[in-house]
């Protein structure tokens, strides 16, 4: 979701279940919730199936999209400060998605705009890599369809949609599809929620630093009431629309929102 500046990296973990691993110099945990919150909101997982063996190609296909997308995102962050900052960072993926954890020690300081390009180039890494495979699909000859707007919560977002033609067997092009469909839709919908000018979203970072840079001493005021703002209005349209899930989710941002504002409010009198 966003790069997190700790003044104490966290300690050899050794909990059960948990994996760790580095991937281009990069050091990952991965949380047992991770991948339980994958397996709970996939759409195959939510309908009746009668064949068990197509249904686990499908939950095999979505949980890769659903790593690979978090995994993406958050190298994007992690090496922007390892190799632009000269930062140590350390991704953990959890629950319904991933942090970038990294000492505030720089061989070279961000300072604002650097911060932006930090939280800029999570959904920025992301979209990247969809847009050179659908590039490279359609430089192959492949067909590319637009398939209907798809919702999240109150967000019509249209997502391109390679069509592979058959595989065979069916058991891979089932894994296949499930795959394309978890990558380009979360990675598309997931990138453009993440850059909502709502803190502590990549977009909420962003608006905070550059509001910062314009306006010193009420930049930071102004940014949590824009974040606020914006909250409150996409947990109105999640409620006309009857989605709660969403309308809980933004209402998580909209109050901690809220508790900051006053927090600062009371420090400046």
């Amino acid at each position: 979701m966003k790069a997190t500046e700790k003044t104490k990296m966290p300690t050899e973990n050794k909990r059960s279940f948990q994996l760790d691993f580095c991937l281009f110099g990069v050091p990952f945990q991965i949380q047992p919730f991770f991948w339980l919150a994958a397996i709970l909101f996939s759409p195959f997982i939510q309908r009746e199936f009668s064949d068990l063996r197509f249904l686990s190609c499908q939950l095999a296909g979505w949980l890769a999209a659903w790593f690979l997308t978090f995994a993406v995102h958050e190298l994007g962050h992690a090496l922007v400060i390892k190799k632009l900052f000269g930062g140590k960072p350390l991704i953990v993926l959890y629950g319904l998605g991933g942090v970038t954890i990294h000492q505030p020690v720089y061989r070279r300081r961000p300072g604002y705009w650097g911060h932006v390009l930090i939280s800029f180039a999570g959904p920025a890494a992301v979209l990247s890599v969809i847009g050179v495979l659908i590039g490279a699909f359609a430089l192959r000859g492949g067909e590319i369809a637009l398939l209907p707007a798809s919702f999240i919560g109150p967000i019509p977002i249209p997502v391109p949609w390679p069509r592979l033609g058959p595989l065979h067997p069916e058991l891979l092009e089932a894994a296949s599809n499930a795959f394309l469909f978890g990558f380009l839709w979360m990675g598309i919908v997931w990138s453009a929620l993440n850059l909502l000018p709502i803190h502590p979203l990549d977009g909420g970072q962003i608006a905070r630093y550059l509001l910062m840079k314009v306006h010193p001493r009420g930049g930071l005021r102004f940014s949590l009431i824009l974040s606020i703002a914006c909250a409150a209005a996409f947990i109105l349209l999640a409620v006309t629309s009857g989605d709660y899930f969403i309308s809980i989710f933004f209402g998580f941002f909209a109050m901690r929102n809220f508790s900051e504002l006053k927090s600062l409010d009371a420090r400046w009198g």
